[in-house]
């Protein structure tokens, strides 16, 4: 039955055309979108208090043609780039391969072929991952709504994993000792910057109307960050700190991110619902170091995995703390820029199909708040005994019920919607 109900969800049929003057808007904190891709033409939010290309910033927010969203990684109007070096046949292929040999699906001579490029190919992953992920996540979480325009965040998250994967450039020559307190100071100050850019672009989305935003590719590990942090400590003030030094800084840049991102930044948008991934480790997050899916408010969702059986995937990553419910995804095809379409099935999908059920779970009542959308994507689960200790929920969501649950909240209480969903949907 989800198998149906999945086809039915994410089949490529057109998008049908606002109804009766409503529009809901939804934004993506993400890299790259190609809204030329016919997946995701016409889609995009149009800021209608703008004249495109005059350079002037007509509306006084700041932006100065901001005409569909904002980059705010380069503060400019520039939403996608066209980047040879990341898009290939090649590329395409390589990526699709990632997530099939992990579940055992790829072939001999594909397995072969994976092992000879994978050395040239990982120079470039972390790129390409950034540059097609935007256009992807829009695709799949717009997939059969009706009235829905998104907003492109532009975030900085294609640098940022070639930077925590590629090894700091060593400096020349010897540098200082930085103190404990400078370390602390400098960890503090670049969570708090970072955090800060997130706190412009919500308050930017909130301007926009924007209900829900779909966080992509964030996933934040105090193990990656300390050389990362040790690098721009080299950088920024030509000190240096051991490797357990390092470790400490992450740690500490990472408690800044949770505490601070909290009370400063998720909290202060309570008409927003955030999704995050649970990430693709597979590790129990409850054990771990990681954000956002550290924050946890009654306006934020962490979503993992399961596949068309209802089991976690392996890849997906857990946590009966931390993550709230897991989402039926095996490998979906999605649009990636330059008319590319790809197959993927990592957590990034996961949150996007939550992501897409949001939606339309707005579309059906646009009164609907964010932790009223969220109890309905938990309540309405199917419950498994087998994922008692798995995610918060013990279950994985049920996309057909918790639509039908949102469309009965419009003529009763949600706790009735959700009973009635249970009747009218098995």
């Amino acid at each position: 039955m989800l198998l149906a109900i999945l086809l039915g969800l994410f089949s490529f049929s057109p998008q049908a055309q606002a109804q009766g003057g409503k529009q809901l808007v939804v934004g993506y904190w993400e890299t790259h979108f190609d809204k030329s891709h016919p997946a995701i033409r016409g889609k995009e939010w149009t800021n209608l208090k703008e004249i495109p290309g005059d350079q002037i910033d007509n509306d006084g927010n700041g932006y100065v043609d901001d005409i569909h969203g904002w980059n705010f990684a380069d503060n400019n109007n520039v939403l996608y780039e066209v980047n040879t070096n990341f898009y290939t046949p090649d590329h395409a292929r390589y990526i699709g391969l990632v997530w099939r040999r992990k579940i055992g699906q790829a072939t001999p001579e594909e397995l072969t072929w994976f092992d000879q490029v994978t050395g040239e190919m990982m120079k470039l992953y972390g790129g390409f991952i950034g540059w097609l992920h935007g256009t992807y996540a829009a695709d799949v979480a717009l997939r059969n709504t009706k009235f829905t325009k998104y907003v492109g965040l532009r975030n900085t998250t294609a640098d940022e994993l070639r930077m925590v994967a590629t090894p700091s450039t060593p400096v020349a020559g010897p540098l200082p000792a930085a103190n404990p307190n400078e370390m602390k100071q400098f960890a503090y100050d670049q969570a708090v910057l970072r955090l800060m850019t997130y706190k412009k672009a919500f308050a930017y989305a909130e301007a926009a109307g924007v209900r829900a935003i779909h966080m992509g590719v964030i996933y934040i590990h105090h193990e990656a960050y300390g050389p990362f942090l040790r690098g721009m400590l080299n950088e920024k003030l030509g000190k240096d700190c051991t490797d357990a030094e390092a470790q400490e800084m992450g740690k500490y840049y990472f408690s800044t991110l949770v505490t601070e991102g909290k009370t400063q930044v998720f909290s202060q948008f309570p008409h927003i619902l955030f999704l995050f991934a649970a990430g693709n480790g597979g590790i129990n997050n409850d054990n771990e170091m990681t954000f956002p899916q550290g924050i946890k408010l009654p306006n934020t969702m962490v979503v993992g995995g399961s596949n068309l059986q209802e089991e976690k995937h392996n890849f997906s990553s857990y946590g009966p703390k931390t993550v709230e419910t897991l989402i039926p995804t095996n490998y979906v095809w999605g649009a990636i820029p330059e008319n590319g379409y790809v197959m993927s099935g990592t957590t990034s999908v996961s949150v996007a199909v939550a992501m897409n059920l949001a939606t339309l779970i707005l579309e059906e009542n646009l009164l609907l708040k964010p932790d009223q959308v969220r109890k309905i994507m938990l309540e309405t689960a199917e419950m498994k005994p087998a994922l008692k200790d798995i995610v918060m929920n013990s279950g994985v969501i049920h996309p057909a019920r918790a639509i039908q649950a949102a469309h009965e909240s419009q003529f009763m209480s949600i706790d009735d919607a959700i009973k009635k969903s249970f009747v009218l949907v098995k």
